[in-house]
């Protein structure tokens, strides 16, 4: 028996196929079956989605010949970020995509649309929270989507506590005071 896989471009898409490329020995008038399903003789199976699949051939006299096809898929897409981020208004932040596949295309955007980059990382001062939209192509052009919340939070004063005072009432250090 002759078969030719051909597994899912992207994960989760159903466009991978099974094709019977050869059927030796046995007489001519084939019944063939897909996971239970009787296909007369159809050799080309397309639009599967990954997984194993159970190849029935029977031939004229009843002889048959039982197979488990595997079709695989690329592993789900990642690129190791947050789905939220806190930072103090007219802070900045970096963002390092980490992705576990070979990218084709990158874009970053806010949430208007606007280009804000086309490469692995952005950085971004922010004034107010947004929302950033990160959307990917892998080298099958499988595309990769993540929406990034940015929340701003007010800034934080700086303040300044001594460690030490001296409440003796000689006007130096009396008193414990915060500055700010």
């Amino acid at each position: 028996l002759g078969v030719e896989i051909v597994d899912a471009e992207c994960h989760g898409k159903e466009n991978a196929s099974i094709e019977i490329t050869e059927i030796e020995g046995g007489n001519p008038g084939f019944d063939i079956s897909l996971n239970g399903f009787n296909v007369d003789n159809q050799l080309l199976f397309e639009n599967l989605a990954a997984g194993e699949y159970a190849l029935h051939i029977e031939d004229s006299k009843g002889c048959s010949l039982d197979t488990t096809v595997r079709i695989s898929q690329p592993e789900v897409m990642d690129v190791g970020l947050q789905e939220s981020y806190l930072v103090r208004l007219g802070d900045s932040l970096e963002l390092f995509t980490q992705p576990n596949f070979t990218i084709g295309a990158i874009d970053w955007a806010d949430q208007f649309g606007n280009l804000l980059s086309d490469s692995l990382s952005l950085l971004q001062v922010f004034d107010r929270s947004t929302v950033l939209q990160l959307e990917l192509l892998d080298e099958n052009g499988c595309p990769f989507q993540q929406e990034i919340i940015v929340r701003v939070g007010e800034p934080t004063a700086l303040a300044f506590v001594p460690s030490a005072f001296s409440p003796n009432n000689d006007g130096a250090n009396d008193f414990l005071e915060v500055f700010t």
